[in-house]
Parts: C-alpha cells; structure tokens; sequence
C-alpha cells in the first residue's frame, strides 16, 4: 500500500493526465484501500518495479480467464473476437470447481502469459500456498503475469466489464490484437 506522501504525487499526476477533479483523491484512497490501486495503474500504463507489469513480456500472448461466471465462453470469445482477439489466445476456467483446481504456477516466468482476467474464485485453491488466496499469492510473488480484477465493488464476470477491460488494456498497450 503507499503512504500519504505517494498518493499525493500519484494524484498530481493523474489531476495533470486527467484534469482537476474534487473525486480523484477520494478514488486514488478508496482503490488502495481495497487493494485495486496497482491493477488501475497498469491499465493507466504506469509501471513500477515491483508488482507491476514486466515491460518485457509479451503482449500478445495468452489470456487467463478464472472464475465464475453466467456469461458463456462462447460469449466472452465473441468479445474478444469484436475486440480483435483471436480465440486461440483464451484459456477460460469460468467454473467454482475449475478455478479452484486450476494450476497458476504453470504461467510463473512463462512468457506464453501475458495476463490473467479474474472473477469470483474460491479463496483457498490450488497453488495459494501460504497466501490467503490464488489472488494474492499472483499478486504479491514474482514471475506471475500481470492481473486484472473483473467488477467494480465485487469480482464480477460480466460482457460489460470484460468488454471494456480488453479495450482498456489494448488501449494503454498491455495487450495487442
């Protein structure tokens, strides 16, 4: 988490890219509070040295998406595809049971990664080793792609926020078509 002092030159920094906005501190506290501050500065295209996105990983390869979810598979690749990305690059496990039994080590120091899109997934799951959660052990160990939270006030996969997380990381160049 930053300090007083990083959050009052992160917000400098935003107030000059976005303009003056009375929210902004308010958002730049209530996004490091609930641990999300690092997730919005990668899609901002910031970059730190740790915890944050390697600039030497790739760009267009494999996209992770873990937890559960309504939405179909065959709806989050016509996303992607209307997002221009090719199915092949979607690994889904959109399932309770899948998520939980899923293996994030394989994605450590692999550059076949380049980031995991996550849902509503069980704290306990498999590779969490001393971490509370999957969450935060790819979060908080070296090597892990980077990793996007889905939703807004709770882990949510939806078309809206899977749709408009794929623009945003196109966008600030995290991901390529």
């Amino acid at each position: 988490m930053m300090d007083l002092t990083e959050m009052n030159d992160l917000q400098s920094s935003l107030v000059n890219l976005f303009g003056n906005s009375d929210k902004l501190m308010e958002r730049i506290i209530y996004l490091n509070r609930t641990n999300r501050l690092e997730s919005f500065l990668e899609l901002l295209g910031f970059v730190k040295e740790d915890n944050f996105l390697d600039a030497t990983r790739s760009k267009n390869g494999k996209i992770i998406v873990v937890g559960e979810s309504e939405v179909t598979k065959q709806c989050l690749l016509a996303i992607g595809k209307e997002c221009g990305i090719s199915k092949d690059r979607f690994e889904f496990c959109l399932s309770y049971d899948e998520a939980k039994r899923f293996n994030f080590k394989k994605t450590q120091y692999s550059d076949k990664y380049s980031l995991i899109m996550v849902g509503p997934m069980p704290h306990s799951s498999y590779g969490s080793g001393d971490f509370s959660s999957a969450l935060s052990a790819l979060r908080n160990t070296d090597g892990y792609p980077p990793v996007v939270s889905l939703g807004f006030q709770s882990l949510k996969i939806t078309k809206t926020n899977f749709k408009n997380t794929l623009e945003e990381l196109i966008r600030n160049k995290i991901l390529s078509r």
